[in-house]
């Protein structure tokens, strides 16, 4: 039987080991924050370099094991691609291929790298996609596919454990088993019918299809706009990946404070499994908060709304006659909001389920 040889980071210490797949528990969330930016040019270009990878058709849509059906270790000597990526070394039966990947809103990287192949089926440069064939191992009772996940070490050499420290194993390597079986699937904005992204330091709503901005909308944001959500009654907005689970048309009775919904409510899902995990490690949560907010979403349920996450977070309008596009937009407790025209024609397009992400 083949078997695979993973770079894993063992506990207390970092090891290598030839391994067969397993059900490991999952690594957590590691996507990298966007450069900061200062000049209005430099803002334009980071925009600019954001949108094309955001809706690159070569961004990971999740990823899947290098042998059998991908979905865990089969006895097939064909090697292929874990994800949508592109080549960046191919010989001396090694081939690296660097991923991009969208993750809670933010753009990560990694490079898979896989050696010891009789036969290279790709060349450097070339695009691929998930489950492409790159390459055979040879046959014998000792013949092993090397594969390893990296984080930002392109290189084909391969240090071993004795040559580099923990630290420095730590620093370019992550545990593959556990990093694939955490993003079987992933956000593919160029192939998802609709997706809503909201830029915030943009003041910007897009609406995306298929990978296109099909229509953008002017928007306001909070009264403390910069920065995720953290607490109830921050007024800050949440950043990340969500979804629209509930819409409501207008108008509202109620307190006061709901005829600030204007014509129409959608509710997002926030808190999501991201914000949960943070939470919970920082001790803002407790396992029984943490686990009801992982359950909703499980079953595709409203998460709770009043925790000390906050809650009650969604796209709305405004009272009239609105507010002032020329004007301070830093208006609501945590909500996206937008003029009625935008907002009617807004909530007529968008469906129940629509991903909804809100970026910096």
């Amino acid at each position: 039987m083949m078997r695979i040889c993973f770079l894993l980071l063992g506990i207390p210490s970092f090891f290598a080991w030839c391994v067969a797949f397993t059900d490991d528990a999952v690594e957590g969330n590691v996507a990298q924050e966007p450069h900061s930016v200062s000049s209005d040019a430099e803002i334009a270009i980071a925009d600019a370099a954001f949108l094309k990878s955001f809706a690159d058709p070569f961004l990971a849509d999740g990823f899947d094991f290098p042998a059998g059906d991908g979905r865990k270790q089969g006895k097939s000597r064909d090697v292929f691609t874990i994800g949508n990526g592109r080549v960046i070394y191919a010989q001396d039966g090694i081939v690296v291929i660097e991923h991009h990947f969208l993750e809670n809103g933010k753009l990560g990287s990694v490079f898979s790298r896989y050696g010891q192949l009789k036969e290279l089926l790709v060349t450097k440069e070339q695009s691929v996609r998930r489950r492409t064939k790159i390459g055979t191992i040879a046959k014998g009772s000792g013949a092993q596919l090397q594969f390893e996940v990296r984080r930002a070490n392109p290189d084909a050499s391969v240090p071993s454990a004795e040559q580099w420290t923990e630290e420095q194993i730590a620093a370019h390597y992550k545990a593959a088993v556990l990093f694939i079986k955490a993003r079987r699937r992933l956000t593919h904005p160029a192939t998802t019918p609709e997706l809503l992204l909201a830029v915030k330091h943009r003041y910007q709503l897009h609406r995306f299809r298929n990978g296109a901005i099909t229509k953008t909308y002017e928007i306001a944001l909070s009264q403390n706009p910069v920065g995720h959500k953290l607490t109830e009654g921050d007024l800050r907005m949440p950043e990340g990946e969500y979804r629209i689970i509930q819409k409501a048309m207008g108008p509202f009775s109620g307190p006061s404070w709901m005829n600030y919904l204007g014509a129409a409510w959608l509710r997002i899902d926030y808190p999501n499994n991201s914000d949960a995990a943070a939470a919970m490690s920082e001790k803002r949560i407790t396992q029984p908060v943490h686990d009801a907010i992982e359950r909703a979403h499980r079953t595709g349920k409203m998460p709770p709304q009043d925790s000390a996450l906050g809650g009650g977070i969604g796209v709305h309008g405004w009272k009239s006659p609105g507010w002032n596009p020329a004007g301070d937009r830093r208006i609501t407790w945590g909500c996206i909001s937008l003029n009625e025209a935008d907002l009617l024609k807004l909530t007529a397009e968008t469906k129940l389920g629509t991903p909804i992400i809100i970026v910096p």
